[in-house]
This record gives C-alpha cells, sequence and structure tokens, in this order.
C-alpha cells in the first residue's frame, strides 16, 4: 500500500522477473508473499493465461470499480469496461499462488497503453487481474489455491457448471454435493489433531470444545457460516516447538496433506510450521508402518498407529 506504488511500475519489474525466468526455462511466473505456503507438489493448473486464487472473490475492489466508473473521471471508459468484467468475474481473486503464462503475459505487457496501464489498481495483486481482464486474457480460478480459512472452493466452476449442471452455490449458502466444501475444515482438523499428538500445541479444553460445538450447531441449517467458524476456530490454536520432536510433526502432517490445498494463503500469518528444525537435543524415529486417515461427517481422526524411539 506504498503510495508510490503503481501496477504499471509492477507490471514492467514482473516482466523483467518473467523475461528472466523465461530463459532459465520456465513456462509459468508465480506471485508470491510471506504468509504463503506450498505444502504438496499442485496436481494441475487450468490452461489459461492466469490462474488464481480457487475460493477468493474480493469484492471490495468491484466496489471501488463501481463507483469510479459512475463519475466522470479520467480512465472512464476503462474503469467502466472492468466494472462489467468484475461482474462477469463476480470479484477478482488473483492473491498469492496466483499463476501467469509467461508468453502471453509479455506479449499482452506489449500490447498494453500506458495510459491504460497507469490506470490500473495500486495494489500488487489485484493489479495483476486488472491487467490480465484489460487484456483479455483468459482468466480462471485454480482450486489447489485456497485461502485455507474458507470454504473449499473453485469459484470459476461454482458460476459456469457444466451442461445439465446446477451452479455449485456453495458460497452462497446451499452446497453442491458434488464439491466437497468441508476439505479445507478436514486439512485443518487434520494437522489440529498432530499438534496436539505431537504435543506442538495446547491440548483441548472444556471450553475449547465448547466453543468448538457451538459452531458446529449452525450447520444444521448455516453450513458454509460453520465451516467457516470451525475453521477459523481450528487456526487460532497457536503451534509451536514440539516436545515430542521434529520428527513427529513433520510424519503426522505429512499425513495430512492429501486432504489439504497444494498452495494456501492463511493471511498475516500462519500454523502450518509448528517447528522448523528438530531439536538438538533429541531425535525421533518413526515406525515405518505409522498410518493416517480421516473420516468424514464431523471428521474424526483415525488412531495413529506409531512407535517412536528416543536416541
Amino acid at each position: 500500500m506504498n503510495a508510490n506504488f503503481t501496477c504499471h511500475r509492477h507490471l514492467l519489474r514482473l516482466a523483467d522477473a518473467a523475461r528472466w525466468a523465461r530463459e532459465q526455462g520456465a513456462k509459468y511466473l508465480m506471485i508470491w508473499e510471506e504468509d504463503t505456503r506450498m505444502l504438496r507438489p499442485l496436481r494441475g493448473l487450468p490452461d489459461v493465461d492466469l490462474a488464481t486464487q480457487g475460493n477468493i472473490a474480493n469484492t471490495h475492489l468491484g466496489l471501488f470499480t463501481a463507483r469510479t466508473a459512475g463519475s466522470p473521471q479520467p480512465g472512464d471508459p476503462r474503469r467502466k469496461r472492468q466494472a462489467e468484467r468484475y461482474a462477469a468475474r463476480n470479484g477478482y481473486s488473483a492473491g498469492p499462488g496466483s499463476v501467469f503464462k509467461i508468453t502471453t503475459f509479455l506479449s499482452a505487457l506489449e500490447k498494453s497503453e500506458d495510459s491504460d496501464l497507469e490506470e490500473m489498481y495500486p495494489v500488487q495483486d489485484m493489479c495483476w487481474e486488472d491487467f490480465a481482464l484489460s487484456a483479455n486474457l483468459s482468466v480462471k480460478r485454480n482450486p489447489e489455491d485456497q485461502q485455507i480459512t474458507g470454504l473449499f472452493g473453485d469459484l470459476d466452476a461454482a458460476l459456469l457448471p457444466p451442461p445439465g449442471r446446477k451452479p455449485d452455490a456453495a458460497l452462497r449458502g446451499k452446497p453442491d454435493e458434488s464439491v466437497d466444501v468441508e476439505r479445507n475444515l478436514q486439512c485443518l482438523g487434520c494437522l489440529d489433531s498432530c499438534k496436539v499428538r505431537c504435543a506442538c500445541g495446547p491440548s483441548w479444553s472444556w471450553s475449547d470444545r465448547f466453543l468448538y460445538l457451538k459452531a458446529q450447531v449452525p450447520q444444521l441449517w448455516n453450513r458454509p457460516w460453520s465451516i467457516w467458524r470451525q475453521s477459523q476456530l481450528l487456526w487460532d490454536r497457536p503451534c509451536e516447538d514440539c516436545h515430542v520432536g521434529f520428527a513427529c510433526w513433520d510424519s503426522c502432517r505429512d499425513g495430512c496433506l492429501s486432504l489439504c490445498p497444494a498452495v494456501v494463503h492463511p493471511h498475516k500469518g500462519t500454523t502450518l510450521d509448528c517447528e522448523k528444525e528438530p531439536l538438538p537435543a533429541r531425535t525421533v524415529r518413526w515406525d515405518e508402518n505409522a498410518e493416517l486417515g480421516w473420516q468424514g461427517d464431523g471428521a474424526k481422526m483415525v488412531d495413529l498407529i506409531w512407535s517412536i524411539n528416543t536416541m
């Protein structure tokens, strides 16, 4: 939010990075921030010019566009076009983890007018999608990139369902059974169980359990809010050095990753990294037969079969 930041200058710097990356053989360029995590390799990527976060629609920027488009200011024609594109997208979502296809990005930037580039949003991640829509690049949200405290989703798939399928209304209060909106919640629940098992965080007190039950009950009539609230409570639980040792957390966490998005953007911190390195005074070895599982409907951890040998 620096007053000297402009989308135009940012895109020119990004172009320098893209050219360098292309020389190294790269086809894509991903935006990153310090509170973004890649938990596992991407299983896939939409074949588009810009792939953005799967479950986020930044509606406040759309309100800004609509206000600007409604008054006679320099750049209004572009703002009005963007307002229409914003409405079609149901919000912008080019946050951390978004991926540009390098060839089409550089080509579009070369063809863009400086005056248009100067009018784009002066905020780094929103600048990406503002530019992509102005240049008529193809944009799609990527379900592998999630705001992990929100409902799991692919908002573009929800808005543009295949022929014969009803739109997924998960983000509007009526979940489509074909979309597993609880998946981010399952990921966080699994990781939290690892925190408790490996003594990386506090056990659940009676008051903690009551608050969580209070968040679960509204799922009967407001499932999206309930899932969001449960995710928030899990996310807020502390994570620190593991008393049992790093190997316990590392192995237990790895067993959860099939439930998790590849890329997550926690916003202002994370509870995903309980311990960066093994404790120097202790080495923990896990049994090769250790298994980790997850069950649906309230999702409880299956018992972890493990043995620890402390050297």
